[in-house]
């Protein structure tokens, strides 16, 4: 396995270290269903950019926080809020032409946008891509 750290500051990620460590890759979670659509993804790729493995994630870059209010009669609520510095580590499987990772983001919805698991392109922003240095 490989274990990534990234840290980001002011709208920029940096990959910070590398490690391989000893472990199996945790039991999945059911599949997504195929309407449902991924907020944030890992690809590793080779040298000719082909994706090698995929894993979706919750978005480790959060835009919004819950805002709670003293009004009994209000739930907590979403509120828009980019932390400006943080870290985060993810787990990915050792893949021998694995080259880079990247790190992507859904685009956000529009009318139209069909999910990659529909077989057809999902709308996605490349938050960094990183060349991997441990062989």
């Amino acid at each position: 396995m490989r274990r990534l750290t990234f840290a980001f500051r002011d709208g920029a990620v940096e990959l910070v270290s590398e490690q391989r460590v000893e472990m199996r890759l945790p039991a999945r979670s059911a599949p997504r269903v195929a309407a449902a659509r991924a907020e944030f993804w890992y690809e590793l790729r080779n040298a000719q950019s082909d994706v090698l493995y995929r894993l979706d994630s919750a978005d480790p870059i959060p835009t919004d926080v819950e805002v709670f209010s003293d009004d009994p009669e209000r739930t907590v609520e979403r509120a828009p809020h980019a932390p400006q510095e943080g870290v985060f580590t993810v787990l990915l499987p050792e893949i021998e032409d694995a080259e880079e990772v990247r790190l992507m983001r859904a685009a956000p919805a529009t009318e139209g946008a069909v999910d990659v698991r529909a077989g057809a392109a999902e709308a996605a922003v490349e938050v960094g891509r990183f060349r991997l240095t441990e062989k």
